[in-house]
């Protein structure tokens, strides 16, 4: 069961009713004109389907309600104007490792559906989404027959028509995009290719450079977040979990000296108007929950 919590500060949290979510994860929480969205999905051995939870304050919470017949999980949202764009990702048929990405749009935050016949995400995996206002950009990977992956992105205006993006090369060689943020300089995507983590930039999604320069060798990275100018993104280094600040998104400093973070297996990162918010669990004890509040990037 997912336990919900909230928060006006960061640092005091207050437990909420649990009850919508029996029998069920959630792996994507994101502000929208509604409120708060959660999405997630149900639970009975194995976790899969799209489910979707809505709440005013954080506190209370109403759901699920899902697509019909829809099996995959979640991977992210992010609001485009009047519209809630969502994805997910299925394993299909695991002898044939056949995978489908899927968007789902929603006007109201409950009701979701799903763009009809698009086969560009056919054999893909979906990890991040974001909007600059006038476009959207889907990050994630191209998965082939014979288990290895390439690195893609994809972009829309309206989040029903997709098209792949470009990149220079550093998407190939078991590349995975796991996280996209919009700031002022444009799109950046942070990932991994093979066992190092990457960064990406792109002023408008359609096509893409890697600018990490090596720095995160060894060092795969999970999300990213911003504050429109300054960009925070966490992943794991020799020692456990890390975190990393950057002005630019070209050159980035490791944060140091963070009680409990090399233990942790971290999960989400969050930049507020005041702190910026790390979130994970210690490695091997899967029911607890580990929260770092910080400076902004």
């Amino acid at each position: 069961m997912v336990e919900t919590i909230d928060s006006t500060d960061g640092t005091s949290w207050t437990a909420a009713d649990t009850a919508p979510f029996k029998n069920a994860t959630a792996s994507v929480v994101g502000s929208v004109s509604e409120g708060v969205l959660a999405l997630g999905s149900a639970c009975s051995g194995e976790c899969f389907g799209f489910d979707s939870w809505l709440s005013s304050d954080g506190a209370a919470w109403a759901g699920p309600t899902s697509p019909a017949g829809d099996t995959s999980r979640p991977t992210g949202l992010v609001e485009h104007g009047s519209t809630i764009v969502a994805i997910s990702s299925e394993l299909i048929d695991p002898a044939m490792n056949h995978y489908h990405g899927f968007v789902y749009l929603s006007t109201d935050a409950t009701t979701w559906t799903a763009i009809p016949g698009n086969d560009v995400f056919d054999q893909t995996g979906l990890s991040g989404i974001a909007s600059d206002g006038k476009g959207l950009v889907i990050v994630g990977s191209n998965l082939h027959a014979d288990g290895t992956r390439d690195g893609g992105a994809w972009t829309s205006t309206d989040g029903k028509a997709w098209a792949p993006a470009k990149d220079d090369g550093s998407f190939k060689g078991g590349g995975l995009l796991q996280a996209v943020a919009h700031g002022a300089g444009g799109y950046l995507a942070v990932g991994s290719v093979a066992s190092d983590g990457a960064v990406w930039t792109s002023s408008d999604g359609t096509s893409w450079t890697r600018v990490d320069g090596g720095a995160f060798k060894g060092s795969p990275l999970a999300d990213v977040a911003t504050s429109g100018s300054g960009y925070l993104a966490i992943g794991r280094d020799a020692n456990g979990g890390a975190a990393w600040t950057s002005a630019d998104g070209k050159t980035w400093k490791a944060l140091t000296g963070i009680a409990g973070m090399p233990d942790a297996r971290l999960i989400a990162a969050a930049v507020g108007q005041s702190k910026s918010i790390i979130v994970g669990q210690p490695v091997g004890a899967a029911a607890s929950g580990l929260v770092w509040v910080g400076p902004l990037p």
